[in-house]
């Protein structure tokens, strides 16, 4: 395998139990139900930036007038403009890279305030006295509106969709750029977030805007590796939130999944208190949920996704592709630990010709199996199942996978005795 760079090691998200203290398989971890906090979480568009350029909000207004007719000198009918976004993990949030929207439908803007509106009170021609009067202007999908709009009534916020505003398609959002809700106390300057297309995003789910991590989930990890986001990992080995890397101070040494979704929960409510905040109200809405979570099958503890260095094995052979485009690891000090460069590997054999060899190991084992009943293929190259029904679940199990990571972090167990260059470059 190593002969044909298949064997790498790299830093990405993978199952980790805080208990055992060590990175999981697939097959050792099962699914339980927990309670676990939800909210509804506003993304400001970036305004007024130190390279000087135009505010984000105000240049997406003017593209609407122009691209719709609307008469170009009415101000924009609200005091900030942001991204809603729902998600079931809160504690993610200072990792967030970007948000996802769908390529397949429009979005619309609803306007909320803490006071009375309607089309009517809404700015004509004349410029309003103070933005502060302004509602604020939420985007979400168009087939999530009426029950977004519903939701922010029921929490008592005076909300409208503005009939006069049309809605915005999937290339004109893909402009805007976006602050983090916690940016007034996150202790270091934070990136510019950016809004990406993904197929992956349902419309009618949530907002049908998707809050991107990449080092907390499989899926943000996909979508990272796609559009070259940063892989931002503050979190121990104890499953705690570490010091450094724009962390505040206040969420350091809290559990991720413990205190860490409440803790952040509340910094949101304190900024909607806060007079001073320029980005105004964050947090919309925040409740709890029954859904399925994963436990380690042997300590039964919760398993969290936390990107650090493991050794993987590539099963499709698509290395070369995913290497080219895989994030910018910032791992925090005690996952990332300067994960050695890997060496060169060796160049593969000329003995074999490529036609008569599979173009993956995934090809490889099943083509074995799939030769089980076969009698004139020879022992060493028949495959049995026992019993027989296991083997459909196997062949999935192939065929959705990608990778193997195949290094564990316990104390027990078979060591991986690789050997590396201090230099690679001159191997």
């Amino acid at each position: 395998m190593h002969r044909r760079g298949l064997v790498e090691r790299r830093s990405r998200p993978t199952h980790w139990c805080s208990t055992c203290n060590t990175t999981l398989a697939s097959a050792e971890v099962e699914e339980g139900i927990r309670d676990g906090p939800t909210a509804y979480v506003s993304f400001p568009v970036y305004n007024h930036g130190d390279d000087g350029d135009d505010d984000d909000a105000l240049a997406l207004w003017r593209n609407i007038n122009v691209n719709y007719d609307v008469c170009a000198h009415l101000s924009p009918p609200w005091s900030t403009l942001s991204v809603l976004v729902y998600t079931a993990s809160p504690w993610s949030l200072p990792m967030n890279r970007a948000i996802a929207i769908s390529p397949a439908c429009t979005y619309t803007i609803i306007l909320a305030s803490s006071s009375p509106l309607s089309p009517s009170s809404l700015p004509s021609s004349s410029p309003p006295s103070s933005s502060s009067s302004l509602p604020s202007g939420l985007i979400v999908s168009t087939p999530s509106a009426p029950a977004v709009l519903q939701l922010l009534l029921n929490e008592g916020v005076h909300a409208i969709i503005p009939p006069d505003i049309p809605p915005l398609s999937p290339s004109q959002l893909s402009t805007l750029r976006l602050r983090s809700p916690l940016t007034t106390v996150l202790e270091a300057s934070q990136p510019i977030i950016p809004i990406v297309l993904h197929g992956g995003v349902y419309p009618d789910r949530g907002t049908g805007c998707l809050h991107v991590a990449p080092a907390c989930s499989q899926e943000d990890y996909s979508i990272g590796e796609k559009n070259t986001l940063e892989m931002f990992s503050p979190i121990d080995t104890a499953a705690q939130y570490t010091d450094g890397f724009g962390v505040p101070s206040f969420l350091v040494g809290q559990d991720v999944l413990g205190a860490g979704d409440d803790v952040i929960l509340s910094c949101l409510g304190s900024i909607n208190s806060s007079s001073s905040s320029p980005v105004g109200r964050v947090l919309w809405q925040a409740g709890t949920m029954s859904r399925p979570h994963l436990v380690c099958s042997r300590c039964k503890d919760h398993v969290l996704y936390r990107a650090t260095p493991q050794w993987f094995i590539d099963i499709r052979g698509s290395k070369g592709e995913r290497r080219s485009s895989s994030p910018t690891s910032a791992s925090s000090p005690s996952s990332s630990s300067s994960s050695p460069p890997s060496c060169p590997a060796p160049p593969s054999s000329s003995s074999s010709s490529p036609s008569s060899q599979p173009s993956s190991l995934v090809d490889l084992v099943l083509r074995r199996v799939n030769n089980t009943n076969n009698e004139d293929e020879d022992d060493d190259g028949r495959v049995l199942f026992h019993p027989q029904k296991v083997k459909q679940r196997f062949v999935s199990t192939l065929e959705g996978r990608s990778e193997w990571c195949v290094s564990r972090q316990r104390v027990w167990g078979v060591p991986i005795p690789p050997l590396l260059c201090s230099s690679p470059s001159s191997c």
